[in-house]
């Protein structure tokens, strides 16, 4: 069992993690924790990013519970970076 406060998984994970880990803070909000990741697909992806190229789900504190992002959830966060 492993926790993790940020992580990356697939190709080019291991960069995404240094991104994370760089950029990550621990009073950052929900909306601010919830662009991260697509911040650091975008710096490895560029142009390549888009809502059919990338997958991402997160866990809040606040409801304990997993959320795989919806093609329609991933446009409306891209269109925030």
């Amino acid at each position: 069992m492993w926790g993790y406060k940020a992580f990356a998984i697939g190709s080019g994970a291991a960069e995404a993690r240094a991104y994370l880990e760089e950029h990550y803070k621990e009073d950052m909000n929900d909306e601010e924790l919830k662009l991260l990741p697509l911040k650091a697909l975008k710096e490895l992806m560029g142009d390549n990013l888009n809502k059919n190229t990338c997958d991402v789900a997160f866990i809040l504190k606040e409801d304990i519970k997993f959320k795989l992002l919806s093609l329609e959830e991933k446009e409306e966060m891209l269109a925030k970076i």
